[in-house]
């Protein structure tokens, strides 16, 4: 089972980090790419029939360390999230390359009668970023879910 962790760790799962990062991913399609990576895990072929093999770490697990039981599994969904925080972080810096882009979203944001991108940053909780993350889902569904991901945070901290 270890070897198949392995595989989906530096094969495939690098595969759909340039996706994350480019596209909007559906809730739906994180959950399926989740079940068919753990079908991977549990299941073999025998004549051409797939056949559930023995569970030896639960599936709630397989992200946690080897120390832990885990197989050190990388967590797709957080991974995407991770990922639209990464946009955030870049997007957040003074001296930033993106300073184009970054007109861009705070008129997108204005549009939206939502505050700037900076004073997101500087002054506002998990719950504005929240209620922006839902007004920008009809103008950007990247942005939507980089702030959505944002309120996550904040809510965790």
């Amino acid at each position: 089972m270890l070897h198949r962790a392995i595989l989906v760790n530096r094969t495939f799962i690098p595969l759909y980090t340039h996706v994350f990062m480019a596209l909007p991913i559906s809730t739906t399609y994180l959950q399926n790419l989740t079940t068919d990576i753990e079908k991977f895990m549990w299941q073999k072929h025998e004549d051409g029939e797939p056949r559930n093999k023995r569970r030896l770490v639960a599936r709630n697990r397989l992200s946690a360390s080897y120390t832990m039981g885990g197989l050190r599994l990388i967590n797709v969904p957080e991974m995407n999230e991770g990922l639209q925080l990464n946009l955030i972080q870049k997007l957040a810096k003074t001296n930033s390359t993106y300073h184009q882009f970054l007109q861009v979203i705070d008129n997108l944001l204005l549009q939206t009668s939502r505050p700037t991108l900076q004073q997101h940053l500087i002054s506002l909780g998990p719950t504005e970023w929240k209620i922006t993350g839902a007004k920008l889902q009809a103008h950007n569904q990247i942005l939507s879910q980089a702030f959505s991901s944002m309120s996550k945070l904040l809510h965790l901290l």
